[in-house]
């Protein structure tokens, strides 16, 4: 059974490896993020969520089989979006870099995943979850929308990486 958790700080090596593979798996994929590990995700930004208790694993057989990074921080473009959710900063998380390994693809790690996620919010006191996606990923879209995400808008983004379309979305959270 998958477990999801937080990442514990001796990890770096092997969510670098990670991300290395994943990356390099996904090239050859029908659907390529486009990633450059050099600049998205960079070892420092893997780093500094890392160490701030911000990097989400979920194992499968004991091995690494998905990862995301989970903090307050959305691209330039965020502020100007209409979110649904009136929400302070540090009341919204964001997801950004969720992804599983080819290999477990079809086995319901992205789900249980996600859905770790989104308890750790909750559990967090966070009024909602935001991410971006770009709009030719179905995939990704059929999971979020079916959690519970609802799309906010398309707009333009800016990363440090570079400018691109994206769909934003956005998850309400219960409190409990």
């Amino acid at each position: 059974m998958p477990n999801v958790r937080i990442a514990r700080r001796d990890e770096f090596e092997s969510i670098a490896s990670f991300y290395d593979e994943m990356v390099d798996d996904m090239k050859h994929s029908a659907f390529d993020p486009l990633w450059d590990r050099k600049t998205h995700p960079s070892d420092e930004f893997l780093r500094g969520a890392l160490e701030s208790g911000r990097l989400i694993v979920c194992e499968c057989d004991e091995e690494l089989a998905g990862a995301l990074v989970m903090d307050h921080h959305g691209a330039v473009g965020y502020e100007t979006a209409p979110w649904g959710v009136k929400a302070r900063d540090d009341e919204a998380s964001v997801i950004h870099v969720l992804c599983t390994l080819p290999r477990f693809q079809g086995k319901g790690i992205a789900r249980t995943l996600l859905r770790g996620a989104l308890d750790i919010a909750r559990a967090n006191g966070q009024r909602c979850v935001r991410l971006d996606i770009l709009p030719d990923n179905a995939p990704a879209r059929s999971l979020y929308e079916s959690e519970g995400f609802v799309r906010v808008c398309k707009t333009m983004l800016h990363y440090p990486d570079g400018s691109f379309d994206a769909i934003l979305y956005e998850c309400l959270l219960e409190r409990s």
